[in-house]
């Protein structure tokens, strides 16, 4: 680690010697004017090569929230599957006790993966009107022409897997309250 700075260090002062040689000495104007526009560069190189690197973690954020929204409908289906089928096996010797804590529990399970289903698309929309303002920055185009952008309030794919967790929210309620 120490050797890479040390190099940094050599790199500057190398580069400043050859300014310097270029330019005279270190008071004249032609140096500073040319190491301030040297400074300025450097500065929006790296400041864009930050941006660049936090826009590329933002879309692999996104499409990390993206792909986890899908997973855990995946996953609420087989639970929810498993569910109905203790719940409503016709030759199931289960008590009535028994069928109604199953119903709880798809009940709980709704109201669970639907608090992640709203956290998941809270942070996909956060990140996305990240990038929306980065892309203001570098010039790119991807995430500031979607549908909704930039504040991403209208998210119909949220709206209907919520629906369908509400559905079966529902559902278990009326099967705890009236069956």
């Amino acid at each position: 680690m120490s050797k890479r700075i040390s190099q940094k260090k050599f790199d500057v002062a190398k580069q400043n010697d050859l300014l310097i040689q270029l330019y005279g000495s270190l008071y004249s104007p032609k140096f500073r004017l040319c190491l301030s526009s040297y400074i300025r560069k450097k500065y929006y190189i790296i400041r864009r090569e930050y941006f660049q690197q936090e826009y590329s973690d933002l879309s692999t954020n996104m499409r990390h929230y993206g792909n986890m929204r899908f997973a855990q409908l995946t996953i609420f289906i087989a639970i929810t599957g498993a569910l109905l089928k203790f719940r409503f096996e016709s030759n199931s010797s289960l008590p009535c006790v028994i069928k109604q804590l199953v119903a709880l529990g798809g009940l709980i399970i709704s109201v669970v993966f639907l608090i992640m289903e709203i956290s998941s698309s809270y942070l996909w929309a956060h990140f996305a009107r990240r990038a929306a303002e980065l892309e203001t920055r570098l010039g790119y185009y991807q995430y500031s022409t979607l549908l909704g952008a930039p504040k991403f309030n209208v998210r119909p794919s949220t709206w209907a897997i919520g629906i369908l967790f509400l559905f079966v929210l529902f559902f278990w309620a009326v099967v705890i309250f009236y069956m």
